[in-house]
């Protein structure tokens, strides 16, 4: 009875854990990715073919604007990326200068504060692209863009969420490519109170410029993610209504069991002069002890089932959220506590209906 009920109120908490967990590990990426590393919100398209007076025509209209509080000429290429396995798409971003890019993106470490530097030697890969390609620091990849393959040494792992992102300065592209990166796409960052409203107009304004290609905010991409991501809620709430169920299960067989089994020496207790609350509380007691090992027992399960399910679940262009929160296990204790007592709320009745007398006349 006893690893029965460690086991099942085990299995209740590490449930809860990991629907909590689940959560958080989706929805906390969308905060991290277009808040921490994203901090532009949009990005313009250039046309190939748009000359110098078409750029000086856009930056004049964009350092006018109220809406815009700053822009950034950079260099933006879809191209693949590989090793001995299959590739993967990703997004090259070419720097001309690090500390004005880095007022766009956020280049840093997903396990500490220290802020990624791009080399002239070397290439910074996003994490999740890193795992697809089984590559660390110091490795080789092969980048192939229009025709042309070269393989580029990788010099960081930067903190990515959404997508496959590859970043390089403009000494290493040469240096690659064996000439320089053009001039193909601006990133825009608005100023206070600017929305979606403010977004359309100046979208507008752009797209009837020549040599605008195209034009994407960022917040109409987070609030697609977010729509796309609705159902976790619904696998939560399903979570923990199954570790519920397993919790009231598990507890209420084997305390119905504990209490036939010990039924004249309940009987007898009642014969003694004890009250009704205190002959739950000589029965609950085990089970409040043994919610007090279940629970950390499933709290350690929970988080390994929880690394498991977030890996297991992600897709390719997605990395979710490892951490839980000790919030997420706290709730779960709390919720494994509130069914065990609810159990044995209503096993106080069972225990009221032992009749003294009877159960006293049985034969052992």
């Amino acid at each position: 009875r006893f690893w029965m009920t460690v086991i099942g109120i085990g299995g209740c908490t590490a449930l809860i854990v990991t629907g909590f967990g689940l959560h958080e590990s989706i929805f906390s990426i969308l905060n991290q990715q277009f808040y921490h590393v994203f901090l532009y919100d949009a990005i313009l398209g250039l046309d190939k073919k748009a000359g110098a007076d078409n750029l000086e025509t856009v930056d004049g209209y964009l350092s006018g604007s109220p809406w815009v509080e700053d822009h950034l000429l950079t260099s933006q290429t879809l191209l693949e990326a590989s090793t001995n396995g299959p590739a993967h798409d990703a997004y090259l971003f070419v720097v001309d200068d690090q500390e004005r890019f880095m007022e766009f993106i956020q280049l840093g470490h997903r396990t500490d504060d220290e802020p990624v530097r791009l080399s002239g030697d070397g290439v910074v890969v996003t994490e999740k692209l890193s795992e697809l390609l089984e590559v660390s620091v110091g490795d080789a990849i092969t980048l192939d863009y229009d025709g042309r393959r070269v393989e580029a040494r990788v010099a960081d792992i930067a903190e990515n969420y959404a997508y496959h992102y590859i970043y390089l300065s403009a000494e290493c592209y040469q240096a690659l490519f064996g000439e320089p990166s053009e001039h193909n796409a601006m990133l825009l960052r608005y100023a206070d109170g600017a929305g979606e409203a403010e977004s359309d107009t100046v979208s507008a304004d752009l797209m009837a410029m020549d040599g605008v290609d195209s034009y994407s905010y960022i917040a109409t991409l987070r609030d697609n993610f977010t729509d796309s991501m609705e159902a976790i809620d619904y696998a939560v709430v399903i979570i923990i209504t199954a570790a519920a169920a397993l919790a009231f299960v598990v507890l209420y067989n084997l305390t119905n069991i504990n209490i036939t089994e010990r039924v004249r020496e309940l009987a007898t207790l009642k014969v003694l002069g004890f009250f009704d609350q205190e002959v739950s509380a000589y029965v609950n007691r085990e089970n409040v002890l043994l919610t007090i090992i279940g629970t950390g027992v499933g709290a350690g399960l929970g988080i390994g089932l929880h690394r498991f399910v977030i890996q297991t679940a992600e897709i390719d262009m997605l990395m979710f959220g490892r951490a839980i929160a000790p919030a997420s296990c706290l709730y779960s204790v709390l919720l494994t506590f509130a069914f065990s007592a609810f159990v044995n709320g209503v096993m106080f009745f069972k225990l009221r209906k032992i009749d003294m007398v009877e159960s006293l006349k049985s034969v052992e």
